[in-house]
């Protein structure tokens, strides 16, 4: 007699009682997946583009934000994609992303600078006492 495998082996496991398995935990399982799989193309893309020689990426002074942007659109408008160009789009969507964030790092940064400077001068010995007063 044959039967089929399980799905999963966590589904063959009995938990804890009371335990409920994540009904949604295939859905996860194959997201994550496609979201590993798409990942590694955008690495394979960029390695190609490194080895023509691009570089700017994360500079805006070598690669402005609006160019990175209108390639982006660029890649975005032409239909129907050519094969790995969706990669291209996620490339380009995550370089603007992680501008964004270096950026609002640099205000924090700059932010928590100030205020150790504010709370200096206002006489604290540590500046992080100025801070929890806040």
């Amino acid at each position: 007699m044959h039967t089929s495998a399980p799905k999963s082996v966590l589904t063959r496991i009995p938990g804890p009682p009371g335990y409920v398995p994540d009904p949604r935990y295939e859905e996860k399982k194959r997201l994550f997946g496609a979201v590993d799989r798409y990942v590694l193309q955008m690495k394979v893309k960029l390695m190609q583009q490194i080895d023509a020689g691009s570089v700017g990426w994360d500079d805006p002074a070598l690669l402005p934000d609006e160019q990175v942007f209108q390639r982006l659109v660029d890649c975005v408008g032409k239909a129907p994609l050519a094969e790995g160009q969706e990669a291209d789009i996620g490339n380009f969507a995550m370089f603007l992303w992680y501008r964004h964030q270096q950026a609002r790092l640099a205000d924090l940064r700059a932010a928590a600078q100030l205020e150790a400077k504010e709370g200096l001068a206002a006489g604290d010995a540590d500046p992080n006492q100025a801070a929890l007063r806040k």
